[in-house]
């Protein structure tokens, strides 16, 4: 393997490194903000049962 040949096979893998970690990432924060409408939705309807009773 050449050096031209090592640099072209790290730009392919870093990228789809990069590609697969940001995916990740992604995913965890939207799991986060899922959770977060979830608890505000809970919050918002105990708020409301509160107050009508």
């Amino acid at each position: 393997m050449t050096l031209g040949d090592w640099f072209e096979y790290m730009k392919v893998y870093l990228r789809k490194q990069i590609v697969d970690e940001t995916e990740k990432l992604i995913e965890d924060m939207r799991s986060k903000s899922l959770r977060v409408r979830h608890h505000i939705a809970e919050q918002k309807q105990a708020k409301e049962e509160g107050s009508v009773n």
